[in-house]
């Protein structure tokens, strides 16, 4: 690197850049998807935590737990919200 030369860090992906419908559907799979859309427009998901790179929600569906997704440097990661 050149001195004076300014270093441009790689992007971090964001939940706002990240998280889109088509991301989500990949992810999840057509099956889990149509039930979490269910599952929201019946109310049944509670937002717990929300940052920029990070979101955790309470689902009640046949059971009560908690979802997480997050932005990594790999794309969207899902699992339990510890």
């Amino acid at each position: 690197m050149q001195s004076g030369a300014a270093y441009a860090a790689p992007a971090v992906p964001t939940l706002k850049t990240a998280l889109t419908r088509d991301a989500l559907l990949a992810l999840a799979g057509p099956k889990f998807f149509a039930r979490g859309q269910d599952y929201f427009a019946q109310d049944l998901v509670e937002l717990v935590l929300h940052t920029d790179a990070d979101v955790v929600a309470k689902v009640h569906g046949t059971h009560t737990y908690l979802a997480e997704i997050t932005a990594g440097p790999e794309g969207l990661e899902v699992g339990p919200g510890d």
